[in-house]
């Protein structure tokens, strides 16, 4: 049994901690991690006492989006920055007692940490990679662009799974697509991340208008244009869908504003989050709701709880794991406008049980805490079992 400190830990993310939700996730493994072991990262930049070794980004990676045709291939560009790099972490990787790396771009890097002596974990934050890029695939296919995950990636991806000695998943739904693609169960450990809960309910449902709220890149396999499809098919009076994010392709700009020419009811915010404040964002709102195709969990659907929203999200939303039917939400196929139309009519039908819903919701994100997040993946690192959670009191 290791004491705090006494083992270290090498992360590694392409990511800037803080930033987008694959930074936030790195901000969360510092803060969670840093009281357990010494810590070294290998990160687009460090924060808060931890500092970074850096690559520098390829050349090939900075001359890439500047060639028109190229940007209809982005999983190429993703493929090719993320390699660079695991190259570069690879060959300066020093000895450590456990190294975890981000999936996608840490093959060479846990090969390395094995020869090394190290512990390798892998830190998987979508669903199985056979799943995730099929997904992708057909949805990009519908709307005639290419998909960020090359071929290429998702066989780097399911190689790494091999790799590793354990794997870190950020739901339960998300662990059922490793064991059912034959990865053990007792690789595969599910730690939800924490989520910060304002002192007070965001969400005062006084608007004049039944919002629905949308935030994500606005990608194919997010399900927005399920979503739009289902608000069309409503035609709610009083109604409005409110989408905060930013068009990752020309077509689905142009499938947004084609939308919004026959429904001026449907606006587009294009404006980080973050900066405009959760209270703009979800304290306005009636409901949220991720129809994604495939979410190893979904950042926004907590932050959409703990300010007291109700949610509606997809059963390939990792998310899903928080919902009671229900009770703090509702849980639809993908893909299932009808069901979604429904859930949504329900909702706008019976505005008083908006605020029982947003209250319960409020009350599941509270018990994601870095305690709860440390003491599920913790043992896993260090090779030991689980802390069992405390006894609850009668």
């Amino acid at each position: 049994m290791s004491t705090p400190g006494e083992l270290s830990l090498t992360l590694s993310a392409n990511a800037a901690p803080g930033r987008g939700g694959q930074g936030l996730n790195l901000l969360h493994w510092l803060r969670a991690l840093g009281p357990h072991f010494r810590l070294g990262l290998f990160a687009r930049e460090g924060c808060d006492g931890f500092p970074a070794t850096v690559p520098t980004q390829s050349r090939i990676g900075r001359l890439l989006p500047k060639v028109p045709w190229v940007r209809r291939f982005r999983g190429v560009q993703v493929s090719i920055e993320e390699r660079h790099f695991d190259r570069f972490v690879a060959g300066h990787l020093e000895r450590c007692d456990v190294f975890q790396g981000a999936t996608g771009q840490c093959l060479r890097s846990l090969r390395r940490a094995r020869q090394l002596g190290a512990r390798a974990a892998l830190d998987v934050v979508t669903l199985h990679a056979d799943l995730f890029s099929g997904e992708l695939d057909q949805e990009c296919r519908e709307f005639g662009i290419g998909s960020p995950i090359s071929v290429a990636s998702r066989r780097r991806m399911v190689a790494e799974y091999a790799e590793a000695d354990v794997i870190r998943v950020m739901s339960h739904v998300a662990r059922r697509t490793f064991l059912d693609r034959g990865v053990a169960s007792d690789k595969v450990v599910v730690a939800t991340p924490p989520i910060d809960v304002p002192p007070e309910p965001l969400a005062h449902f006084r608007e004049p208008v039944f919002r629905i709220c949308f935030v994500a890149g606005i990608e194919p396999w997010k399900g927005f244009h399920h979503l739009i499809q289902a608000f069309e098919k409503l035609n709610l009076a009083d109604s409005e869908l409110e989408m905060w994010g930013w068009p990752g392709t020309g077509k689905v700009r142009q499938f947004i504003e084609a939308a919004q020419r026959r429904n001026p009811r449907i606006r587009l915010r294009k404006e980080i989050v973050r900066t405009a404040g959760f209270a703009e964002v979800y304290g306005r709102a009636s409901v949220f709701v991720l129809p994604s195709l495939a979410d190893g969990f979904g950042y926004v659907v907590a932050e959409a709880m703990a300010s007291g929203l109700p949610v509606i999200v997809s059963t390939r939303t990792g998310a899903a794991d928080l919902i009671t039917e229900g009770v703090n939400g509702f849980v639809v196929n993908p893909r299932d406008v009808d069901a979604l139309a429904e859930r949504l009519e329900f909702l706008a039908h019976h505005p008083e049980r908006l605020s029982q819903l947003g209250m319960a919701a409020r009350a599941t994100i509270s018990r994601l805490n870095l305690d709860t997040f440390s003491r599920d993946w913790i043992p896993a690192l260090r090779g030991e079992k689980p802390t069992p959670p405390p006894a609850t009191q009668p």
